[in-house]
């Protein structure tokens, strides 16, 4: 998993100029060299790739925090099971992994652990809406796992 730190430090390509001319040290244009031109532009590409990267990890971070709002909440195994625990390590910031607890209308207490189809942003989507489906059907009265899960597809 990458941080926003480690995305930050993008290593510079290699360290001589490549021109379309050939030869780094041609004529000035605009009082610069070409090497110097090169130079301007690969630096300025380098700040727009990190201010991308930068976003895209702001996403993810976003889209993890609305992702954990859909999970179940440690306090909800903390009332229904006595003796409990919670691993849970997705691969990447989100996922399609997720878990979902709660009571059905008979009075039972229900946990659901599942991998939607997909992996980091699209996972997580998918995820989300099973969630949510999972919650419709178990609003709805459902109470057999195999019609909530009917309901869910």
């Amino acid at each position: 998993m990458y941080t926003n730190n480690d995305l930050m430090n993008i290593p510079d390509p290699e360290a001589h100029p490549v021109t379309a001319g050939g030869d780094a040290s041609g004529p000035a244009v605009g009082g610069l060299s070409k090497a110097e031109q090169y130079e301007a532009m690969r630096k300025k590409q380098k700040e727009e790739l990190q201010k991308k990267i930068k976003n895209t990890g702001n996403f993810r971070m976003y889209l993890w925090r609305i992702q954990n709002s859909f999970i179940a909440s440690e306090q909800d195994f903390m009332n229904n099971v006595k003796e409990n625990f919670i691993l849970f390590l997705p691969k990447d910031i989100v996922s399609g992994d997720f878990y979902w607890a709660g009571k059905l209308a008979n009075g039972n207490f229900a946990m659901v652990n599942a991998d939607s189809t997909g992996h980091g942003v699209p996972g997580a989507i998918m995820s989300i809406l099973n969630v949510s489906s999972i919650e419709k059907a178990v609003e709805n009265d459902v109470t057999s796992p195999a019609n909530i899960f009917n309901q869910t597809r």
